[in-house]
């Protein structure tokens, strides 16, 4: 990846939404020299934190082309990615659409069609395809030779994630655009991303009545890749201890990944473990990820962004998972 430094000359970048991710994305494009994070929120006292220098805050989209603008992150309730997303392609504007694309594969579709019309690019901030361990893990794979299977746990307590706000006020317990499935979505992105594209899911979903939401606190996804592993995943929002591993076992051994140490470990058949450690930040992802979403339109090295296809079919793959879980059979995956 180029340095973060690397000199920019003076461009807009539009982050719409002021919540909890949005200030994130905004503090760090703040670290790229040559760029200017222009804030678009209806409601401005939300955006009181960031009124400092270097950062504009716009009330509509319209105050911020002025900037020199050519990209927008849309950091909004995802329940309104695709109003902002068709605005912002409508205005020129080359997108990072905050994960998930839209709450189902259909409304995902809307963005990505309009894009191929248009033939605006538009993205997904899976933040991380851009950490410095998943890559790792990723890079060393070819160690164990044939893959059997692969285990995913992402699991955490919700009322622990936003501590200044009560969790059954946020999105994530909503029935419409929270749940694990969407909240959690990174997990399903990777495994595809590295392991590929299953055609067909078994799943349960399940809402245990531990916090009093409306979305799914649990799920248990299980697929199979042609000519490749098992893929498991575990997701809950119920796990006070959090956890974000997975684990790939194959013919010569298994490699783990501990995305909340940033750490690796290969373990060879009669060998002993070799582990790897990183101590990259959030922020040091997300920036990465913005210089990435920089220099995508002049076909260079940043090919790690995920694309608004893929941001549509991992959304096929939860709306897939939904259904086997109310079916109870595996049921087949509707890629748009």
């Amino acid at each position: 990846m180029a340095d973060k430094d690397r000199q920019t000359k003076n461009i807009g970048i539009v982050v719409i939404g002021a919540g909890s991710i949005g200030v994130q994305h905004c503090h760090a494009l703040q670290d790229i020299r040559g760029v200017i994070p222009v804030v678009v929120s209806r409601r401005l006292e939300c955006a009181q934190d960031l009124t400092q220098p270097g950062v504009s805050v716009v009330k509509h989209l319209k105050d911020a082309l002025s900037f020199n603008t050519s990209f927008a992150i849309i950091a909004s309730e995802t329940i309104s990615h695709v109003e902002h997303s068709l605005e912002a392609m409508a205005a020129g504007l080359t997108l990072l659409v905050e994960k998930p694309l839209a709450i189902d594969s259909i409304e995902a579709n809307k963005i990505h069609s309009v894009a191929k019309i248009s033939k605006k690019l538009v993205f997904v901030g899976c933040v991380l395809r851009f950490s410095d361990s998943l890559n790792k893990f990723r890079a060393i794979l070819h160690n164990l030779g044939k893959i059997y299977s692969v285990r995913i746990e992402c699991q955490s307590y919700l009322p622990s994630w936003r501590t200044n706000r009560p969790y059954r006020e946020c999105y994530s317990a909503s029935l419409e655009e929270g749940g694990v499935l969407r909240d959690l979505i990174h997990e399903i992105d990777y495994a595809c991303w590295i392991f590929g594209w299953p055609d067909s899911i078994y799943g349960k979903i399940a809402n245990l009545g531990v916090l009093d939401i409306d979305s799914e606190e649990v799920a248990e996804l299980l697929w199979t890749i042609q000519e490749g592993p098992f893929v498991s995943i575990r997701l809950d929002y119920i796990t006070q201890l959090p956890r974000r591993k997975m684990t790939a076992y194959g013919e010569d051994g298994y490699l783990e990944w501990d995305g909340i140490a940033n750490t690796v470990t290969l373990t060879k058949n009669n060998s002993v473990a070799e582990k790897f450690e990183f101590h990259q930040t959030k922020k040091e992802m997300l920036t990465t990820q913005a210089m990435a979403l920089l220099y995508s339109g002049i076909g260079s090295e940043y090919s790690m962004l995920a694309t608004g296809e893929e941001g549509v079919k991992a959304l096929a793959v939860c709306d897939a998972a939904r259904k086997a879980s109310s079916t109870g059979v595996e049921e087949k995956i509707s890629y748009q």
